[in-house]
């Protein structure tokens, strides 16, 4: 109720034999009590009921006036802390991108990220070194233009991502752009969102090459011993 309690009056003997009369009215806003309203003169009028009425209709106008007051100052609080939690919600998914973006940039092994239709969207720097293309030159672009010739086994097991499955393992032999063969080991993850509806997806691709080279001269050198030892 921010209408007040009921006028309290008082008369008080002051020095001299003079009289001082007193009203006075509670200010409150709801059940919390902000202060008192006075009215004190030398005339008994002060705590008739013209002057009680009068005091309890200012009580009541100055309480309202209290209760938007402080209204409006609670939601000015209430905006602050939402702000403040906001910019820091902010700061922290700024962080967090340039923990994702340092590790996607840090990463040896080729990161490369498709949208719905398996168009090339982002990469990371290791893409860049092995397909010798900028990813904002390419980006738009089917996933097959980064390949001279894209790898049959390669288009097959494409649309298994579009279907909501994983490539967790695939060795290919393809020519690039800078028409060297490469030997690649692909594995993909399909993005699918909360609808259950495929999204994208994101390709890891370690350029093994060197690899199967060391192995396959190994190979060799293990057939040539081989042989050495039968003619010896």
């Amino acid at each position: 109720d921010t209408l007040g309690d009921t006028p309290h009056t008082r008369r008080v003997e002051a020095s001299g034999g003079a009289a001082r009369h007193h009203a006075s009215m509670r200010l409150r806003v709801g059940a919390r009590t902000f202060g008192f309203l006075n009215l004190v003169g030398s005339e008994p009028a002060v705590s008739g009921e013209v002057a009680l009425r009068t005091l309890a209709a200012i009580a009541s106008q100055v309480s309202i006036a209290l209760e938007r007051a402080i209204l409006h100052t609670d939601l000015e609080n209430e905006v602050r802390k939402r702000t403040q939690r906001l910019v820091e919600e902010v700061e922290e998914r700024r962080q967090a991108t340039e923990t994702i973006t340092a590790i996607f940039n840090a990463s040896p092994v080729a990161l490369i990220s498709l949208d719905a239709q398996l168009s090339l969207t982002t990469w990371n720097r290791t893409a860049t070194e092995i397909f010798r293309a900028d990813s904002a030159l390419v980006s738009g672009n089917p996933w097959f233009t980064l390949f001279a010739a894209a790898p049959t086994r390669l288009h097959d097991v494409m649309g298994t991502l579009q279907s909501g499955g994983e490539i967790s393992s695939l060795e290919v032999d393809a020519t690039l752009h800078d028409a060297a063969p490469r030997s690649l080991h692909i594995a993909g993850e399909p993005l699918i969102d909360t609808g259950g509806v495929f999204r994208g997806a994101v390709l890891a691709i370690d350029d093994i090459t060197a690899i199967k080279q060391v192995k396959e001269q190994l190979h060799q050198a293990q057939k040539m011993e081989a042989v050495g030892n039968l003619t010896g």
